[in-house]
């Protein structure tokens, strides 16, 4: 709301906006799935990034 509307919000009310959506429109089924899915292939890209780049430096240190 604050950045489609450039309604201001008071603190605290972005938690109970998000709140009701969630309770009015859950995630269902695969949609769930999908979610937790992109969320974990995000983790795991960064957590990939960071260990070639850990690796990378551990070997030109040689």
């Amino acid at each position: 709301m604050q950045w489609l509307n450039d309604a201001a919000l008071e603190p605290g009310e972005r938690a109970q906006i998000v709140a009701h959506l969630g309770e009015t429109y859950p995630a269902a089924g695969a949609r769930a799935w999908a979610e937790w899915g992109a969320a974990a292939a995000v983790a795991f890209l960064a957590l990939a990034l960071l260990m070639v780049r850990f690796l990378r430096r551990r070997r030109g240190a040689r």
